[in-house]
């Protein structure tokens, strides 16, 4: 098996988040934690006595529903760049998905 990376084409590799797993006469694919950027068209490619044979599969990345109604989506890719005693840096890209309103603050949680 052969996976090809979403819409660029570049070979797969496996990754702390990609897991590539292989039995008897199956292959499989498995991305924990995904991001909207893992979305897109997937592609494998195993060898055969007739030749390679190639398939393919869109893969869609939903945000989280709102917890209110009409709100904005989740943020995406958020990742913890620091944690120590006294502070903890985080970063995240904007939801893909506003809803039509406004983002006008984040409120993080402990």
């Amino acid at each position: 098996m052969v996976p090809h990376f979403p819409s660029t084409g570049r070979l797969l590799r496996p990754s702390r988040r990609r897991k590539i797993l292989y039995t008897d006469r199956q292959a499989s694919l498995k991305v924990s934690c995904t991001y909207k950027e893992d979305e897109g068209l997937y592609m494998v490619r195993v060898p055969s006595p007739f030749g390679p044979r190639e398939q393919s599969a869109y893969v869609l990345v939903r945000d989280a529903e709102a917890e209110n109604p009409g709100a904005p989506g989740s943020p995406l890719n958020v990742r913890c760049l620091d944690v120590n005693r006294d502070c903890l840096i985080l970063t995240w890209a904007p939801p893909s998905d506003t809803r039509g309103y406004p983002i006008t603050a984040y409120f993080i949680e402990r």
